[in-house]
């Protein structure tokens, strides 16, 4: 996630970063969480299903009849279409499925917490004002040379 905000804030300094990188880490996830686990499923393709609207056996003949396959679905939209052709059993399917299906959760957290960070900015600290501390040094400077007669 801090790779992630140093690229989208490059700009910002260190200190500005980091605040902005422990205020996203202590918001709450679980939230963000529940929406990707509702947003994406995924099941093992059951090779008579159609998939977004082409009959099974259209998708069989244009992936060259695969020994299996797994979806992932965002509502009714299927994203992902992932055909295997060695003979992998369904468990192996579902470990595969499971594992993109683990990433784009992933990047759907990262996203919204992302996206959050923008909410931050009104937070930060305010920068000092280097100006004035410039002319409040110049302004002693100046009163002392004065009383020292320079």
């Amino acid at each position: 996630m801090l790779d992630l905000l140093l690229g989208k804030y490059s700009t910002l300094k260190a200190e500005q970063v980091n605040f902005i990188y422990d205020k996203v880490q202590a918001a709450d996830k679980s939230a963000f969480e529940a929406e990707a686990e509702a947003k994406y499923t995924g099941a093992v393709w059951d090779k008579k299903s159609p998939i977004n609207g082409v009959p099974a056996d259209k998708v069989m003949e244009l992936y060259n009849n695969p020994t299996g396959a797994y979806t992932i679905t965002n509502g009714d939209d299927i994203q992902v279409f992932q055909p295997f052709y060695s003979g992998e059993t369904k468990a192996v399917l579902t470990a595969k499925m499971n594992e993109t299906l683990a990433a784009m959760r992933l990047g759907y957290v990262e996203q919204q917490l992302l996206a959050l960070s923008e909410t931050f900015f009104a937070e930060l600290p305010p920068e000092p004002d280097v100006g004035a501390e410039l002319a409040d040094i110049k302004a002693t400077l100046a009163a002392i040379t004065t009383k020292l007669g320079i």
